[in-house]
């Protein structure tokens, strides 16, 4: 944007069903950016395994007895 920020916050956009999160910014005049999408680590996101498992076996159960 060609100056500092009037205001230096940033925050994340975390996607909990792709686990993916973004980067985004609270400034007024660069509010509509968007970071790079980027993966989450598998080790934060354990129920994504789950749910893929529970897909791939086509076996629908709760997540409670999943877990």
């Amino acid at each position: 944007i060609q100056r500092h920020h009037k205001n230096n916050n940033i925050y994340f956009v975390v996607d909990m069903r792709k686990g993916t999160y973004r980067q985004k910014c609270h400034d007024p005049d660069c509010k509509t950016f968007q970071g790079i999408e980027q993966t989450l680590p598998i080790n934060a996101t354990p129920w994504l395994t789950v749910v893929n498992q529970e897909w791939d076996n086509h076996s629908p159960r709760s997540m409670k007895e999943t877990l």
